[in-house]
């Protein structure tokens, strides 16, 4: 599940024809494990999009990123400090 403020940071980043496999793919790839909270996964998905910065070549590379270990994509990211919950929403709004 993706966060309707992510949806709409995506959409306004990514090119139309762009948006919907994004967001298709980045569902798919980050959806989170058992026991994660739903603000835990958007932190990875969000980490994912913020580094490609609209770039459907980045995406696909910080996907990879974040499958491999997820913590080197927040540090990536900058959301990997006590601070992430406000820096996400800044760049989310």
């Amino acid at each position: 599940m993706i966060s309707d403020r992510l949806q709409a940071y995506v959409s306004r980043r990514f090119a139309p024809d762009e948006v919907e496999p994004v967001l298709g793919l980045l569902a798919e790839a980050i959806h989170g494990e058992p026991g994660d909270t739903p603000e835990g996964t958007e932190r990875i998905q969000a980490a994912v999009v913020l580094v490609a910065d609209g770039s459907s070549q980045r995406f696909l590379h910080a996907v990879s990123i974040a499958q491999g270990d997820w913590r080197d994509i927040l540090v990536w990211a900058d959301l990997a400090h006590k601070d992430w919950a406000d820096r996400l929403k800044a760049e989310l709004s």
